[in-house]
């Protein structure tokens, strides 16, 4: 078994490492991106945009290949190893020249070569699909609930075609951050039909304020095996809370209680 671990290694470089025993000992096989130069010849002098929010990490593709984006400057490249992770070339385009993709905070690439990006872009978080390995792409499909005005923290599941998104939100009608869940079963349909939910009860907030950024990505988003989507959350600590986590906390909008919660389908979809 081969296992991977991507390590931020901030602000030098990000570096990949390969374990071929279980996890028992680690040796770096390439570097990701890098700066002031970059680790990418196609970026020029720009310096490639890696932090410890990015979500710019390998995926698992079909045949042992790896994919993940490169950016630099105005730019987004798409790269792809085919040698478990010892290099990272970008690909090409149909006219030979770098392929660069829309911008993409998440990429996700299911068993059969498909890519699915997402981007933040406003109060949006824009859902675009590639069938090709990233020669072309679908237009942009909003992924928020209807009524949302901001979004804060989020993350992305995919299970084949399946494709949930979590995320933290504001609206008109309510203040603080509420939870959300968006998914689709098939995001590569030709008009694909989203469900979204608030997760937490309407006038109690996952969160009352701007969360810490300590704390502010520790959300999470999973599809089970039967494709049900559940997401995770912290959460306040409201006054008189039984929340375990937050024992001693009550009343602390800064604590961090935490919940998880799905979305159930209706009957017959």
């Amino acid at each position: 078994m081969l296992f991977y671990w991507v390590a931020p290694d901030v602000p030098a470089y990000r570096a990949c490492y390969r374990s071929l025993d279980g996890g028992r000992s680690w040796t770096k096989a390439s570097t990701l991106f890098s700066r002031p130069l970059p680790a990418h010849s196609e970026c020029g002098t720009t310096e490639e945009t890696f932090n410890a929010d990015d979500g710019n990490y390998p995926e698992r593709g079909p045949a042992g290949s790896l994919y993940v984006t490169v950016a630099c400057g105005s730019n987004t490249f798409l790269a792809r190893s085919t040698d478990e992770g010892a290099s990272w070339p970008i690909l090409r385009n149909r006219r030979g020249a770098p392929l660069t993709i829309p911008p993409t905070d998440e990429l996700r690439v299911d068993n059969s070569g498909n890519l699915y990006s997402v981007h933040e872009q406003g109060a949006q978080l824009l859902l675009r699909v590639s069938g090709d390995g990233g020669l072309d792409w679908s237009a942009p499909l909003d992924l928020t609930a209807p009524g949302v005005t901001a979004v804060n923290e989020w993350y992305v599941a995919q299970r084949g075609s399946e494709l949930a998104v979590s995320y933290l939100a504001n609206t008109r009608a309510a203040s603080g951050l509420d939870g959300y869940l968006t998914v689709t079963k098939d995001a590569r349909a030709s008009n694909p039909l989203f469900w979204s939910a608030a997760l937490n009860p309407p006038g109690h907030p996952m969160f009352d304020g701007t969360p810490p950024q300590a704390r502010d990505d520790f959300i999470g988003v999973d599809i089970a095996p039967d494709g049900t989507p559940w997401a995770s959350f912290f959460t306040s600590c409201s006054p008189g809370s039984t929340n375990a986590g937050c024992a001693g906390q009550q009343g602390n909008p800064q604590a961090s209680g935490a919940v998880a919660g799905r979305l159930a389908f209706p009957p017959g979809t």
